[in-house]
């Protein structure tokens, strides 16, 4: 009889840890970025690869070839607040809904901006730092061709300058995957107006944009994603409150060391009425608000 008692509240302890971890860590509804949010988090992106990149230029001014490239403390100052500027990017980008191919291709282009950061401020060599800035740039120009109508800001065509100045060539088949093409001029003219004479491919750029903005109306405003989203949320505080309900063990213990006879410290009923019906509720209501986030897990690529 005690083993068994010992056996159920190990049991009701694991589930009310099941329970708070999930309240607390796993229950939160994703929310869906706009198309605005999502651009602001590319151009702060953008602006901190450019910020980083004169810094670059300084340091492979005054360094060989083959040197790394050594940052010293005030450099290094700017460089870890840019970091942690693009760390909260991160963690807003994994708490949202990848429903489209926009967010992840943001949340792609976050990483390489901080993996170029990471390689500036650990003192990497020259040719690391211009390939992975490459790596950005051209997942950069992916992004404008595909998500932004084409339209290059001025800030990402200082990217497009500064990867130009470290060899890699906009003519070059990697940019024209991209989808960046350059109109041909004089070759006097050609290496100071081909930046400003950078455009994007015509491609199926409107198409795509307008079928994503399409997935991504119809996933927001679809019934069963409305009803599954209040059901959680629902769901998360009926648990919560039901836990709270629940009459203190500690209470119990307690009166029973009291008990003159002191048989029930080791005979202790089983749960009825009020406290059967709570701890019923709470796994009731556990069962449901994980069956609704899993559905809307499963519901979150449109079809």
């Amino acid at each position: 009889m005690i083993a068994a008692s010992k056996s159920k509240s190990k049991w009701y302890a694991v589930l009310m840890v099941i329970v708070l971890a999930v309240v607390l860590a796993g229950c939160q509804i994703k929310p869906v970025l706009s198309k605005k949010t999502l651009n602001g988090y590319f151009n702060a992106d953008t602006q901190v690869l450019v910020n980083a990149r004169e810094i670059a230029d300084q340091k492979m001014s005054q360094s060989k070839d083959n040197n790394r490239i050594m940052l010293n403390q005030k450099e290094r100052k700017v460089i870890k607040k840019d970091r942690a500027r693009v760390a909260e990017i991160q963690q807003k980008l994994s708490k949202a809904k990848m429903i489209s191919d926009y967010p992840k291709s943001v949340q792609a282009y976050t990483q390489n901006v901080d993996r170029y950061l990471l390689l500036l401020e650990s003192g990497s060599p020259k040719k690391a730092l211009k390939q992975q800035f490459h790596k950005t740039s051209l997942m950069g120009t992916k992004i404008i061709a595909k998500h932004n109508n084409g339209k290059f800001s001025k800030t990402f065509r200082v990217v497009l300058a500064g990867d130009k100045l470290s060899g890699y060539k906009l003519t070059s088949n990697a940019y024209q995957k991209a989808g960046l093409s350059i109109k041909k001029n004089n070759k006097q003219k050609e290496n100071a107006s081909s930046v400003k004479s950078a455009k994007l491919l015509p491609a199926k750029n409107k198409n795509d944009m307008a079928q994503q903005k399409k997935k991504t109306a119809q996933y927001q405003h679809r019934p069963a994603v409305r009803m599954l989203e209040g059901v959680a949320a629902f769901s998360a505080v009926m648990v919560i409150l039901v836990v709270f309900l629940q009459p203190s063990k500690q209470d119990d213990s307690m009166s029973a060391l009291a008990d003159n006879g002191g048989a029930t410290l080791f005979t202790r009923p089983k749960p009825r009425g009020y406290t059967l019906f709570l701890l019923r509720s709470t796994e009731f209501w556990l069962l449901t608000m994980v069956s609704a986030l899993i559905c809307l897990e499963l519901l979150v690529k449109p079809r």
